[in-house]
């Protein structure tokens, strides 16, 4: 073989090479979906106050909502917060505190009843509602930053 040959045949070689790995890595790059993560924001026990700073600066309110088994109106309440969570956007952090299992924080935060919304963010606010419009106008200005969704608020 001559060496014009051979240099022909190292070009295509490094040609073939430099297309195939371009075909393959445009495959993979449409082929693999990036998902954004999803950040956990419902809890079924209260969190320690180093794992709700985080969601405190970044302009979420924590919502310790307190139920009980024998509680009549926690129906009513669960609604007003799902209605509340998805008003605001998701800006909250809910912590779902089963009375009879927390006997001991419930005392220690002075909760007598369920329900009871334990709601913290730049003060803290205490409310019995069953009411999902209520729950919002409660929430709102417990903000550190404007939310949008509390305009209304203004």
């Amino acid at each position: 073989m001559n060496r014009e040959k051979k240099k022909q045949i190292i070009a295509l070689f490094i040609l073939f090479m430099f297309v195939g790995s371009s075909i393959a890595f445009a495959f993979i790059s449409v082929t693999t979906e990036v998902k954004p993560q999803q950040v956990q924001t419902v809890y079924d026990r209260p969190l320690e106050n180093a794992e709700e700073a985080p969601f405190l600066q970044q302009n979420y309110v924590i919502v310790k909502y307190f139920w009980s088994a024998n509680c009549f109106d926690c129906d009513l309440s669960d609604r007003a917060l799902a209605g509340a969570h998805s008003e605001l956007n998701g800006t909250l952090v809910i912590e779902r505190i089963k009375m009879e299992d927390w006997a001991n924080y419930t005392a220690e935060l002075g909760i007598k009843s369920a329900p009871t919304f334990y709601l913290k963010g730049k003060t803290i606010v205490v409310t019995n509602t069953t009411n999902s419009d209520d729950l919002v106008r409660a929430i709102c200005p417990l903000y550190f930053s404007y939310v949008d969704a509390c305009a209304f608020l203004t």
